[in-house]
């Protein structure tokens, strides 16, 4: 049962965490250096490659469903933060 809450909160992760990079790419990287956006098929191919290199999940403490929800939670809190930064940063240009 905790493999099936690990696999979907990994894949929510994805998806989410595929969003905030696009959405933070394109607002700064293309828009500072004139460079194409991203699409959300591309950003979900870059942060799969990011994942495959550098993993997150490296504990025994995600072996519970509490862990999981903690990892699950931790990510929505970053992925929130990092975008309404980067909004808060496009509006000061």
């Amino acid at each position: 049962m905790t493999k099936r809450y690990l696999v979907l909160v990994i894949l929510l992760t994805l998806l989410i965490s595929s969003y905030v990079f696009m959405m933070l790419w394109n607002w700064h990287v293309a828009y500072a250096f004139q460079l194409n956006q991203l699409s959300y098929v591309d950003s979900v191919g870059i942060v799969l490659f990011y994942g495959y290199v550098n993993p997150r999940i490296k504990s025994i403490k995600y072996q519970s469903t509490d862990g999981i929800f903690i990892y699950f939670m931790e990510s929505i809190f970053y992925s929130l933060i990092s975008i309404g930064l980067g909004w808060l940063v496009t509006l000061i240009r």
